[in-house]
């Protein structure tokens, strides 16, 4: 609604879910966590690209944006 996402102790699917819906894309995940992943921030008008780099500093996330596809390798 105001061009912000926020994210409070939100799970890996929850993540996952939010940027399918808001920057209407499908998401390919391979891999899995190692351990229960909690994530909290607030993006505002960030890109999608910008929004994974972050993603990367949490945890060890590898990604490649297909036009509306992206792969995750965990």
């Amino acid at each position: 609604k105001e061009g912000r996402i926020v994210f409070h102790n939100a799970t890996f699917q929850e993540v996952i879910e939010v940027l399918k819906r808001w920057y209407n894309v499908e998401f390919e995940v391979s891999g899995t966590l190692n351990q229960e992943w909690k994530y909290g921030t607030t993006f505002s008008s960030e890109t999608l690209e910008n929004v994974l780099e972050s993603l990367k500093f949490s945890e060890k996330i590898e990604y490649e944006i297909n036009g509306s596809v992206v792969k995750l390798k965990l």
